[in-house]
């Protein structure tokens, strides 16, 4: 899966479509991201989200967000969050059919055997996969994950992406990731997606060449590739913040 951002000339409609392509994943690094206007504009007809060539008019179980905190329900266990989503999705299945779904996605982020913890029990950097696996465990169309790794520390930060990267090969989740950091954005985007200051317009679609296979940051932090791509993005997002001058 992957996506399309389509921006048209000011006065006219903004279309964001997500389609069958032979890429996956989104990424977005974003210099000024208004939410509320955006939220406004939406309302007053300005902007459009269409996914699989239907336009969105609401929440839905198919459209999955992972926020900055993980917002894991306190009172519940690492199976209980997860289990729960599962059961939202499918109300109709039986207690042991819901375990068993959750069980395969808990495993699938590296949290075996901690089943029984509760979220006050957990890292972070575990707190975030949960938000994960419950995300996952309800087979969304699409994620959207709004800066879920800002809040934790450089080391975990660097293994989430990289099993975030290993999540996207394994399920070919549409993904669309925001971000403020620029390397984040082009280690995990097969696009980088920069948008402008306001009115926040669609300013460059950045492809990057880097096979998934690949994305691992021993592998990355020497390649030119990688280098080039980043500088690239990281221009244009400069572009928007006070250009180069400016930012020296």
């Amino acid at each position: 899966m992957g996506t399309i951002c389509k921006d048209q000339d000011p006065g006219e409609e903004t279309t964001v479509e997500f389609r069958e392509l032979d890429c996956r994943g989104l990424s977005c690094p974003l210099p000024v991201l208004e939410t509320k206007k955006a939220l406004e504009r939406l309302e007053r007809g300005g902007l459009r989200v269409i996914v699989d060539n239907e336009a969105i008019e609401g929440p839905s179980l198919d459209r999955a967000v992972i926020f900055q905190t993980h917002a894991l329900l306190p009172w519940r266990t690492v199976m209980g969050n997860v289990a729960y989503a599962v059961a939202s999705k499918w109300r109709k299945w039986s207690p042991s059919r819901v375990r068993e779904r959750a069980q395969k996605f808990i495993d699938l982020v590296g949290l075996s055997g901690a089943e029984g913890k509760r979220p006050a029990e957990l890292s972070g950097g575990m707190k975030q996969r949960v938000a994960v696996a419950r995300t996952l465990a309800a087979d969304p169309a699409v994620m959207l994950m709004d800066e879920p790794f800002a809040s934790v520390d450089a080391q975990t930060r660097i293994t989430l992406q990289e099993e975030l990267n290993a999540i996207a090969r394994a399920t070919r989740k549409t993904i669309l990731f925001v971000t403020h950091n620029v390397e984040e954005a082009v280690f995990l985007g097969d696009r980088c997606c920069v948008l402008s200051r306001r009115p926040g317009r669609v300013k460059a679609l950045v492809p990057v060449p880097i096979p998934r296979e690949r994305r691992t940051w021993r592998l990355l932090t020497a390649d030119p590739t990688f280098a080039a791509t980043r500088d690239l993005v990281l221009r244009l997002v400069r572009e928007e913040v006070g250009g180069e001058d400016g930012a020296r």
